[in-house]
């Protein structure tokens, strides 16, 4: 009985232990597509946040080129999460990424912010 309880445990020890170290949701970074930097001479990009909207539909910037992440909310509270590139990005934390992948990436508020949250979304296009 002993051996048996043993194994059980140690079954969901392993277990659990598997599912830490599950991968990443769908979606998220699972490569160095961005790449947190800190380079002297990078590019701003502030992201100015309204009641639901971002102050562009889409916002550019270079493969490889260091660009300084940060966003000001001119109204609400807002964040924003570009998922397909790790980055997560609040007032409070602006973050320098250099992308090392040409595409087209969707930015979304990350802050529960009323009713036109689901709305509130823009593009990065890395080119």
């Amino acid at each position: 009985m002993k051996k048996m309880l043993f194994l059980v445990t140690m079954l969901a020890v392993v277990l659990t232990a598997a599912a830490c170290g599950a991968s990443e949701e769908p979606g998220e970074a699972t490569n160095n597509a961005a790449v947190e930097t800190s380079s002297a001479d990078a590019k701003e990009l502030k992201l100015t946040a309204s009641n639901w909207a971002f102050d562009k539909a889409e916002y550019k910037v270079a493969v490889g080129e260091p660009v300084n992440f940060s966003i000001e909310n001119a109204e609400g509270f807002h964040a924003f999460k570009i998922k397909e590139l790790g980055i997560e990005i609040d007032p409070s934390t602006p973050k320098q990424f250099t992308i090392n992948e040409a595409g087209t990436y969707q930015i979304k508020c990350s802050i529960q912010c009323g009713t036109g949250h689901k709305d509130m979304i823009s593009t990065l296009v890395v080119e």
